[in-house]
């Protein structure tokens, strides 16, 4: 309950700022990391209702085109046109690249418009996505097949984001180095979709997870530089902030952007980007809330006699 009166609390105006510095920032801290869980579900439904509709028609397409998904002892490959490059736009941000035998257009990435998007290769899928925090790098995942004959094991990444190059580097490494794609003995047929179906769940889940980084950690950042640059740049008096104080304020302080950076951008990704209109938003925000303190602890003298006017 206390969690959500803050929420009401923050986005009713800077005024309220003055009452809420004296908390500790580990608890400003915890509530952001809550409100960006509550917000990145509300992103990912709002995402995933965008293309519910969608999701017969591009299921039957690559279903027409591919066939089936032929899994076989160290390959997984279309029942059709299984050595033909080819590009599916799915959604305004989604796409699937088959790339038969090699990945060099993946070294394009960065000027694709899509945001996340699927790569299928001969020995199994990857799951990719922009980030929000570092423009220019992407979050790469492999995404696990219904077969033990098809070990995946040496092709896990690391969790930190990967430049259009590395990505490109990395899948031509584990995904095609040493691959001949070729008949061999099948161990199952999926259907794609089945398939395809599979794919949106985790695709979901992702979006999830990828909401609540770029969320959460934009936030804290955003919060602890605007803090600091306070601290440092700000002349010091008999009551003025300390750090804490500060940054409790600036934590708080991101609330109704991040609300509003998050919903707009989700719902209009064409208007502005999440960190354009987050930053924007942000920085009028927190300069209202510390001015508001900073009236509260440093009120103007009142008026004196001597100050009339005589006429």
């Amino acid at each position: 309950m206390h969690f959500f009166r803050t929420i009401i609390t923050v986005c009713s105006g800077p005024s309220a700022f003055p009452d809420l510095i004296s908390r500790n920032p580990v608890r400003a801290i915890f509530h952001l990391f809550l409100l960006s869980v509550l917000l990145a579900f509300a992103v990912a439904a709002l995402q995933i209702a965008a293309v519910k509709e969608q999701r017969a028609v591009i299921s039957a397409a690559l279903s027409d085109y591919f066939g089936s998904v032929v899994v076989g002892e160290k390959t997984v490959l279309p029942a059709k046109h299984e050595k033909e490059q080819k590009t599916f736009i799915l959604t305004r941000q989604l796409r699937l690249d088959y790339l038969p035998d090699s990945a060099v257009l993946l070294k394009g990435i960065g000027d694709w418009r899509e945001r996340a998007g699927v790569i299928w290769t001969p020995r199994g899928f990857l799951l990719w996505s922009a980030t929000e925090t570092e423009p220019g790098k992407f979050m790469l995942v492999p995404m696990p097949l219904p077969s033990a004959s098809l070990s995946l094991a040496p092709l896990m990444v690391t969790p930190a984001p990967l430049t259009a190059e590395e990505i490109e580097e990395y899948v031509q490494k584990n995904y095609f180095s040493g691959t001949v794609v070729a008949a061999e003995k099948t161990t199952m047929s999926i259907p794609v979709t089945s398939l395809t179906a599979t794919a949106f769940a985790v695709y979901n889940v992702f979006i999830g997870f990828a909401a609540f980084g770029g969320l959460f950690f934009t936030a804290l950042v955003a919060s602890l530089l605007f803090a600091g640059a306070q601290c440092i740049f700000v002349p010091r008096g008999e009551n003025s902030l300390k750090f804490p104080r500060i940054l409790t304020l600036m934590v708080y302080a991101t609330f109704p952007p991040l609300i509003l950076a998050s919903l707009i951008s989700s719902l209009l990704p064409q208007f502005l980007s999440f960190q354009t209109l987050f930053f924007i938003l942000f920085f009028i925000y927190q300069l209202l809330a510390y001015g508001a303190v900073q009236r509260k602890l440093n009120p103007p003298p009142p008026p004196s006699d001597d100050d009339e006017d005589f006429y």
